[in-house]
């Protein structure tokens, strides 16, 4: 499944969280090998979440260094 930006997934086992802030452009015919596994499981969504939340979220975001 294609994930939009913003939307949180959590592991309900050790409680690791994913937000994507990028969306996942998977082509159709290979959103279907798109997993998010934790301790072994599928990761739950928790919805997209708000345009302030996703931007905190982005400020602590490791960057890309520049080699």
């Amino acid at each position: 499944m294609a994930h939009p930006v913003g939307e949180k997934l959590r592991c309900d086992d050790c409680g690791a969280e994913i937000v994507y802030l990028a969306a996942c452009d998977c082509p159709p015919q290979e959103q279907s090998k798109h997993f998010n596994v934790c301790c072994g499981k599928e990761m739950r969504s928790l919805g997209v979440v708000s345009e302030a939340e996703r931007q905190a979220i982005a400020a602590m975001a490791p960057r890309k260094s520049a080699a």
